[in-house]
């Protein structure tokens, strides 16, 4: 992080300064949102959550080498504080106004499903030609984006953002921090439908993206997606398998792929088809930023999918496991049952959860999934969660499959079911903790 003075950060958040008015002359170079974590020169910045309030925290910040904090209250005469009105606001405040220093470009990206997968792809195309500060992991929020904005240093030149959402004006927020460049959405699904009621309503969520974006930005849109393809700005390039798009593959053999744009074959070290879409929106910004056919295939070809997003992992008893927990929504399962279906393996079985955040609709997008796998080359779905009974009653009398309510009465039953030398794939949303079963099937 870039040295900023602690009177720069008091008008940046629009804070009022209290305590030894010298420390208002010096520099922060880290900002800390963990009052576990001792770190020098940093301001410490206490987020309130439902569940939470950090503001308990501030004198153990103090205790690990804070120079100063914001807080919502007032404390003690012998602390140097900001007081805000809001820290969580403030955290997004200071971001903006440190992104404003740096003169670089900024690559923003959102969507239903696959942002993550995209943003690593576009990452590693990038990394090839110039120097990159990517969103780590998923930290797509109101918390996550900002401390990633405070990465950037004098030397980076694309800072490459993920931006996640639940509500209507989060992007909005997050977008008016980033001031992106260019602005990629993957595609308009149904995940967190519950908060926006109708994939229109997601649409318009994740349209907040232009909302600050620069003039002149370019939009990178999923022309295969019915609800992007009628999106029409100034500057838009559309990607995917259909050849109307700008940019679209062809001759498709598993992860191997051509490109109407690039000379060179494409054979991507991942599976999925949905993956050869996402290394489409990162042959396109790579295209954009002026990068040479090599390092774009070089990037592509050298990507490996993220933990627990598509991860392939082999047990002690000759099992094959694609680890694929980290998140869930109806079109991401499809993708995903798609590839264990597609698979060369003995056996093959799928254990599926609960998808979460799709309001009174889930029920019925359980049981698509069900009738979806009722002609899938699989020998057996083991559905787990109160919600996966709807895909249990979706699936065909003839199909081969067990239902359990809970993880442990799986586990219970564990050894009775899967086999040697299978590929098992495991699905579910995040709260439902797959990542036990997997340990489980690794032992």
């Amino acid at each position: 992080m870039k040295k900023i003075l602690v009177k720069d950060i008091v008008k940046a958040v629009g804070g009022k300064f209290y305590g030894n008015e010298k420390i208002l002359q010096c520099y922060i170079s880290n900002i800390n949102t963990d009052s576990r974590k001792k770190i020098h020169d940093s301001l410490f910045i206490p987020i309130v959550g439902k569940k939470y309030d950090a503001h308990d925290f501030i004198d153990q910040a103090f205790s690990n080498c804070a120079v100063c904090v914001l807080s919502e209250k007032i404390l003690g005469q012998d602390q140097n504080f900001i007081k805000v009105n809001s820290t969580n606001q403030a955290l997004l405040d200071l971001a903006e106004f440190y992104r404003s220093l740096f003169d670089i470009k900024v690559v923003a990206i959102t969507g239903s499903c696959g942002k993550t997968t995209t943003k690593d792809m576009i990452a590693n195309v990038l990394s090839q030609s110039y120097n990159v500060v990517k969103t780590q992991g998923n930290f797509n929020n109101q918390i996550g984006l900002p401390l990633t904005i405070f990465e950037i240093e004098d030397d980076t030149q694309i800072l490459v953002l993920e931006m996640g959402t639940n509500h209507f004006g989060e992007i909005n927020s997050l977008s008016k921090v980033a001031r992106p460049n260019v602005c990629v959405i993957t595609n308009i699904g149904v995940s967190h439908i519950e908060n926006f009621h109708s994939q229109e309503g997601i649409l318009k969520a994740k349209c907040e993206i232009f909302d600050y974006a620069y003039e002149n930005f370019l939009a990178v849109l999923n022309g295969d997606d019915e609800y992007l393809k009628k999106i029409k700005l100034q500057n838009v390039i559309y990607y995917g398998f259909d050849v109307l798009n700008n940019i679209f593959a062809y001759d498709i053999k598993d992860e191997s792929f051509s490109v109407n744009i690039l000379q060179d074959r494409i054979n991507l070290n991942c599976h999925g088809k949905f993956m050869i879409k996402n290394a489409l929106a990162a042959i396109a910004i790579g295209k954009y930023f002026n990068m040479p056919d090599e390092k774009i295939k070089y990037g592509l070809e050298n990507f490996k999918a993220s933990h627990m997003r598509m991860e392939f992992l082999h047990s002690k008893n000759n099992l094959t496991i694609i680890n694929d927990v980290y998140n869930a929504s109806p079109d991401s399962m499809k993708s995903s049952i798609d590839v264990l279906s597609n698979i060369d393996s003995k056996n093959k079985a799928c254990i599926l959860g609960d998808m979460f955040e799709l309001g009174d609709m889930a029920p019925k997008f359980h049981f698509e999934i069900g009738k979806y796998l009722s002609d899938k080359k699989i020998d057996l779905v083991i559905c787990i969660g109160k919600l996966a009974k709807n895909i249990f009653d979706g699936l065909n009398s003839n199909i081969n499959k067990k239902y359990y309510k809970t993880k442990d009465e799986f586990f219970n039953d564990i050894k009775n079911i899967l086999w040697n030398d299978s590929c098992v794939l495991l699905k579910a949303s995040r709260a439902m903790h797959f990542e036990d079963i997997i340990d489980k099937l690794m032992r």
